[in-house]
């Protein structure tokens, strides 16, 4: 089921927060840096798991890399990095849907609630 909330992403109460990036390793702006600046370890991981692939987008799109995080205030969510931002900053939507579905998947299995900005829900996956 799909809740649409009104109020920012940060502030959720649920256990996954999904953000779109791409295979630079960098947080430079929008909600992830937002992430980055909340969940300390966000942006050495991102960038780590980044570099382990060679930065290579190619490889990466479709991934929904998922880590168990908590933030300056001690809150533990799940952040997944959703690997659908082309190399050009364009949306790869077949990618996004991939990994998505992914974490779809995950969420039911494991009873956890999912938040997604709200541009991202496109399909019902």
């Amino acid at each position: 089921m799909i809740n649409i909330k009104i109020g920012n992403i940060l502030n959720c109460k649920e256990d996954i927060i999904c953000h779109q990036v791409n295979a630079d390793g960098l947080m430079g702006g929008g909600l992830a840096r937002q992430l980055a600046n909340q969940y300390p370890d966000l942006e050495k991981e991102y960038r780590k798991f980044c570099k382990h692939y060679k930065n290579d987008y190619e490889y990466l799109k479709g991934t929904a890399y998922m880590l168990a995080l908590s933030s300056k205030n001690n809150e533990s969510k799940f952040i997944v990095n959703i690997f659908s931002q082309k190399p050009n900053f364009d949306t790869d939507y077949e990618a996004m849907q991939k990994a998505l579905e992914k974490v779809r998947k995950y969420a039911e299995e494991h009873k956890l609630s999912v938040a997604v900005p709200f541009k991202m829900r496109l399909w019902n996956c």
